[in-house]
């Protein structure tokens, strides 16, 4: 058997679970999720430069837990748009991941098409450069 050393692509994109914007992160979607993800994108940027590796995530904003969650709420008093309550949850979600030093490139949730306008060209440039191809 040859002692051949492993080859690492030229770029890369790297995906964690994103999480139901319907209430604070715990450990366990911190370290079941996101540490390992975060591990790998730090040993890429290691190996194939920072420039090439970016580390991608969000918070899932649509289904029964979401809903349920807002309707119960509203029911204590809740003011808010659902997007409101949705917006409040993914901001504490991220500033989770940001304690605990998980280095995101980017985090999204619902209101894409407005990130898209600010931190979403960033991703896109970096797509079309990483595909080769204009999405």
């Amino acid at each position: 058997m040859k002692n051949e050393r492993p080859v690492f692509p030229k770029r890369a994109v790297i995906t964690a679970g994103m999480p139901y914007g319907n209430k604070d992160l715990h450990f366990g979607h911190v370290g079941g999720m996101f540490i390992h993800a975060d591990i790998f994108a730090r040993f890429l940027r290691d190996r194939i430069g920072k420039e090439n590796v970016i580390f991608v995530s969000g918070t899932d904003c649509y289904g029964s837990p979401i809903l349920e969650s807002y309707r119960k709420l509203k029911e204590t008093g809740y003011t808010g748009s659902i997007e409101d309550y949705v917006s409040m949850n993914h901001e504490r979600q991220k500033k989770t991941l940001s304690d605990y030093g998980i280095g995101l490139d980017f985090s999204g949730h619902r209101r894409w098409e407005r990130q898209v306008r600010s931190k979403g060209r960033y991703l896109l440039k970096y797509l079309i450069y990483y595909t080769g191809t204009n999405i």
